[in-house]
């Protein structure tokens, strides 16, 4: 399934599809290490007795991202249990976190026990053999790790007493998925009650509960975040971060940030129709999220092309690469493009040459090019890879005559 929305920080990109469902999530890496290929994270609500998952097609939705922002929006609607929900998710600019708000409204005139469930399935490292995954009680969250890949999982929910603050996991399950017949803990989640299964090993998935109540025609919200980090203490901190920031002011700082960022070139458009300049500004923001620090501009993030011929477009074409950077030069983002001439420039062959495609950490990408034609050696590149990766950087250079900066390419690229 196409993904609709792209979220990301140049460590982490986030996919999801047309219902909020995360599909993708790359880490440390944008476009390497996708710890969810393609899998289905759920989002489901039980009120009066009744469950339904988001993607049930008595949701009526409609999509779109928050103006001049990397921050989704979904509005759902589904009138045959009379409730409305906003879904808003960001990633934070700075750190591995993961954000989402929701805000239930109640369209009946009577109070209203809800319980909302969040379920995660993470293939850690691209793999499901040694996986673990955990309740932790000294944090109150759910722990998915293997190696040097955590993510931890918790959240916050309105309280229908606000006197009594916001609570916290209500309930959650932990178990295996794809072994012996187990379609995973989303399943325990469709009565509405969660095992509190505390620990699994494996193929293994999990699902969050968060309990509430809504007073007739009101609204209440909440909040739920994934940290993601190299350790136990790293993710931990990042929690902790969540909890004295708050998730609210979080997700306010992600707008700001965004809208800071889009609009940082002063641009006039005094003939351009407001769509076209929201077109404009909202390709910024989706190129930015396929941009990893270290200076890897990848093709494409979807993994939907992995089940079709085992490999999949997340790779840095220095071709696509450097089309992208003579873009980005000229809408004034060279803080992008900088980098990503640094990355080619290591890249490149002792003969001179870039190859096919790269994985975003600077190893070689996979290839259907061929060393051999015919019986005799060629170069298993294409041309235009390595030409135009010189043309862009040139044009850079036209463009900010900065001599300083140029010079390390002049005997190389």
């Amino acid at each position: 399934m196409t993904r609709h929305f792209v979220l990301g920080n140049k460590n982490i990109l986030v996919g999801l599809d047309n219902h909020g469902r995360i599909r993708d999530f790359y880490y440390p890496y944008v476009g390497q290490e996708n710890h969810v290929n393609g899998k289905i994270h759920r989002f489901g609500i039980w009120v009066d007795g009744k469950f339904s998952w988001l993607e049930d097609p008595t949701w009526q939705k409609k999509l779109s991202y928050q103006n001049e922002t990397l921050i989704t929006h979904v509005l759902a609607r589904n009138d045959d249990v009379g409730l409305e929900i906003e879904l808003c998710s960001g990633i934070t600019p700075n750190h591995g976190i993961f954000l989402r708000h929701v805000r239930i409204t109640n369209l009946w005139d009577s109070t209203r026990e809800i319980r909302l469930f969040f379920h995660q399935q993470f293939d850690v490292s691209e793999g499901n053999i040694g996986d673990t995954v955990y309740y932790n009680p000294l944090c109150k969250s759910i722990i998915h790790y293997k190696g040097k890949r955590y993510f931890l999982m918790n959240g916050s929910m309105q309280n229908g007493d606000k006197r009594k603050g916001n609570t916290g996991i209500a309930e959650y399950a932990t178990g295996l998925v794809g072994e012996y017949g187990r379609e995973g803990t989303w399943r325990d989640a469709e009565d509405g009650v969660l095992s509190n299964n505390p620990v699994e090993h494996g193929s293994v998935d999990s699902t969050v509960a968060f309990h509430g109540s809504i007073a007739p025609r009101k609204t209440t919200e909440m909040h739920y975040w994934i940290c993601v980090a190299d350790s136990y203490k790293s993710v931990s901190e990042l929690h902790e971060h969540v909890l004295k920031e708050t998730p609210a002011t979080l997700l306010e700082e992600i707008g700001k940030y965004w809208r800071t960022w889009v609009n940082k070139t002063k641009f006039k458009f005094p003939k351009l129709r407001p769509e076209v300049v929201d077109l404009f500004k909202r390709s910024l923001l989706i190129i930015n999220t396929h941009v990893d620090k270290r200076g890897a501009i990848i093709a494409s993030s979807d993994s939907e092309m992995l089940h079709l011929r085992k490999d999949t477009y997340s790779y840095m074409w220095p071709r696509d690469g450097a089309l992208i950077a003579r873009s980005l030069d000229r809408a004034g983002y060279s803080d992008i493009t900088e980098p990503f001439f640094a990355f080619c420039n290591t890249a490149l062959s002792d003969d001179g040459y870039l190859f096919h495609k790269y994985r975003p950490d600077g190893s070689l990408g996979s290839s259907w090019h061929s060393w051999v034609n015919e019986g005799h050696i060629q170069l298993p590149i294409q041309e235009d890879e390595s030409a135009l990766v010189v043309y862009a950087l040139w044009k850079h250079f036209e463009l900010h005559g900065d001599q300083e900066y140029i010079e390390p390419f002049l005997e190389s690229l």
